[in-house]
């Protein structure tokens, strides 16, 4: 990998639609990409251990992804513009190619970071209580 790959990275803003417990105990997270129109652009179902502690359903986060080589996940697969296959250990997850940062190739590692975006979650909490409020 050459090192202009290294510096590549993209910041998304997803919404945490809802979190998902699964059979063996693990639990996933359902994020809605957030393109700044009223209707998302993709959904990414990534593992709960990557969230921050205090995120829960309805926050908004910020999700930065960059090639380097230490990275945790691999692109394992692009199978077309829609899809992506990433994989960590011997979990795979399926993610809009959009997702991935541009110059991103199979075989790259990915290294992806989740804050809370708490200006966002502030927003839309402030917009929902005001609907209340006028349904009131």
């Amino acid at each position: 990998m050459d090192s202009g790959k290294e510096k590549i990275f993209k910041e998304i803003s997803v919404y945490l639609d809802r979190i998902e417990d699964l059979e063996d105990g693990t639990a996933e997270a359902v994020l809605l990409i957030d393109d700044g129109e009223e209707d998302y652009s993709g959904e990414v179902i990534l593992s709960t251990d990557f969230l921050p502690e205090d995120a829960s359903d309805g926050d908004y986060l910020t999700i930065k992804i960059s090639c380097n080589e230490d990275g945790q996940f691999l692109i394992k697969e692009i199978k077309d513009e829609a899809d992506a296959v990433l994989q960590i250990d011997e979990k795979k997850f399926y993610v809009p190619a959009n997702f991935l940062p541009e110059d991103a190739t199979e075989g790259d590692c990915l290294t992806i970071e989740i804050f809370r975006d708490e200006d966002k979650t502030n927003a839309a909490l402030d917009e929902a209580r005001q609907l209340l409020k006028e349904l009131e």
